[in-house]
This record gives C-alpha cells, sequence and structure tokens, in this order.
C-alpha cells in the first residue's frame, strides 16, 4: 500500500472527529470570535517553528523539500496582523505537541514527516476553505491576515499536493517503519483535537 493512502486511512476517523471539536464548528461556519482565532494562530506557530525546524536540520531522503510548504513565517505576518502584542500562554495540549516534535527531532527525525502529513497536506486541501471562513471571521476583504492559507493560485496548490503525495510513496520503509509512520500520524491528530478543545472559547471566557 502507498504511504499516502495508508495515513489517510489511518487518520480517516480522526480527521473526522477533529473537524467536529471544540473550536472548529464556530471556525467552519466563519463565527469564530477574532480573539479566539488569534489565540488559535499563536498556538499554531510554535507548532509549525517546532516542526520545521525539526525538518531543517534533520537528514532529509533523497529528493525531500518541504521548505515550500513552510508555514512559520506566514503565520508571523497574520499574527503581525491581527495581534502585534507578543507573549501568550500556550495550551497544555500545544506544549505536548511541541516536545514531541522536538523529541523526535533529536532521536527519530523521519517521523516528523507524519507530521508534516498531518499539518501541510491538510492546510492544501483545506486551505481555501478556511480562508473563506476565516475572511468572515476577520471580516476583511483585501487578504490581510490571510497569508496562513496562501499557497499561491490552484494550479500550484495542484502541483504541491501532488508533489508531497510523489515524495511520501517514494519513501523507502520497512513495514515496521510505515506503520510507524502511521501511528504517529494519529498522534499528530490526537493533539490537534485536544488542541481544539482546550482553545474552545466556551472554556476561554
Amino acid at each position: 500500500m502507498e504511504l499516502s493512502t495508508r495515513l489517510r486511512q489511518a487518520t480517516q476517523d480522526l480527521h473526522g472527529v477533529a473537524e467536529r471539536s471544540g473550536m472548529m464548528p464556530s471556525l467552519l461556519r466563519g463565527q469564530l470570535s477574532r480573539r479566539d482565532y488569534t489565540l488559535l494562530l499563536r498556538n499554531l506557530q510554535l507548532i509549525y517553528a517546532a516542526l520545521e525546524r525539526g525538518l531543517a536540520h534533520a537528514p532529509a531522503p533523497a529528493g525531500v523539500d518541504f521548505t515550500p510548504l513552510y508555514r512559520a513565517a506566514a503565520l508571523a505576518k497574520d499574527l503581525a496582523f491581527l495581534s502585534p502584542e507578543p507573549g501568550f500562554e500556550p495550551c497544555e495540549a500545544t506544549q505536548r505537541y511541541v516536545a514531541r516534535l522536538e523529541q523526535l527531532a533529536a532521536s527519530d527525525p523521519r517521523l516528523l514527516i507524519a507530521h508534516a502529513y498531518v499539518r501541510y497536506l491538510g492546510d492544501l486541501h483545506g486551505g481555501q476553505l478556511l480562508r473563506r471562513c476565516v475572511a468572515r471571521v476577520l471580516q476583511v476583504e483585501d487578504g490581510q491576515g490571510l497569508d496562513f492559507y496562501d499557497f499561491g493560485p490552484a494550479e500550484r496548490v495542484a502541483q504541491l499536493i501532488h508533489g508531497f503525495r510523489v515524495t511520501l510513496n517514494g519513501l523507502a520503509l520497512e513495514a515496521s517503519e510505515a506503520e510507524a509512520m502511521a501511528q504517529e500520524a494519529r498522534l499528530g491528530f490526537a493533539l490537534h483535537i485536544d488542541i481544539f478543545e482546550q482553545l474552545s472559547p466556551a472554556l476561554n471566557l
């Protein structure tokens, strides 16, 4: 089985749960407050920064380059527009997620690819839908605060999705390594669910 298919099948149930968890239904309806959306971005920025530090310093399989997908800089630009004041307390699930990414970067960096799958492929597939939802949240029409979702025109997005899948399917993995990758992707989704729950507006009044 191709790795991209294995990861999709391994996480399919959790993907649906994540979309229904915590703050996500409000975000998908375009009804999340600007404050709560900004808090989500601040937590995500820590995750992307840890992931991208790890990917940048990990020995990469031949032909693998995730840098066109990196989002930390785009998040920093959005946050500079939305809330330039520095300093906040990340939720406990975000702290656990960052710790896990840093652990993998130090001990088993190949498994960071599973987290790249969870984040980047989700961003590429759902980015345009979420961009429209967030535009309603932010009440902007000129694209300010929406760089996180900008991967270029539709043709470029399709190329990135295809290239990502080719990269995954080209990795030479033993069966045990592929299973570890699938379980790591499930952990990534589970941590996201915890983040969405912990950042739920009902818990942050």
